[in-house]
């Protein structure tokens, strides 16, 4: 009966931690799901039809407990750690909130290049696709890429280069226009830096 009772509980908690991996954010800015640092522990105890095993439920709340909590902290951390890049940019933005990076290999000038997933539903390809509907419809040339690489960089393209990498790990989509990259402008934002130079 006790091993039938165990087998059980650990289905039933299998169950949980499945539903809790489910709940995972999808990445940066892009997550539809609660955070799990909301997740009330207390949860572990309402799943219908799991029944309360004294200790071993207790062990079970405070392992979740601690995972939460360490789970929160690194997102607390990374947070942190997103603020401080964005203050770095902020400081160098022109006054379309565009800065100096090292362009991909093979980029044409005077034209928008929107790096982002193509062909995906996330909310961030559909941001892309929207904004590229938007300039095509301006008559702004513009580009849909996937990825960014440079090849034989110097040692001066270091920090242009790391500013791109930053820009990047922002909101999607990264814009980039002429030597200047942004996450996620605003169309006005993408016609005003496009149009700096005019």
């Amino acid at each position: 009966m006790a091993a039938h009772r165990a087998g059980q509980f650990a289905g039933a908690l299998d169950g949980f931690h499945r539903d809790i991996i489910a709940q995972l954010p999808l990445g940066a800015n892009e997550s539809t799901t609660t955070p799990l640092a909301r997740i009330p522990v207390t949860w572990v105890r309402s799943i219908p039809g799991m029944p309360c095993y004294g200790q071993s439920m207790k062990s079970a709340t405070i392992f979740l407990g601690a995972a939460l909590a360490a789970w929160g902290a690194h997102h607390a951390w990374q947070t942190h750690e997103r603020a401080v890049i964005d203050r770095k940019l902020d400081a160098i933005a022109d006054v379309y909130g565009f800065v100096p990076v090292r362009m991909p290999d093979g980029a044409p000038k005077n034209t928008v290049l929107i790096l982002a997933p193509i062909n995906c539903p996330s909310d961030g390809a559909q941001r892309a696709d929207a904004l590229e509907a938007k300039l095509q419809s301006l008559g702004i040339p513009s580009q849909r890429l996937n990825q960014y690489s440079v090849a034989g960089a110097r040692a001066e393209d270091r920090e242009p280069i790391e500013r791109a990498f930053n820009v990047m790990s922002g909101t999607i989509p990264a814009v980039m226009i002429n030597g200047q990259a942004r996450a996620n402008p605003s169309i006005d934002e993408v016609t005003g830096e496009f149009h700096k130079l005019d």
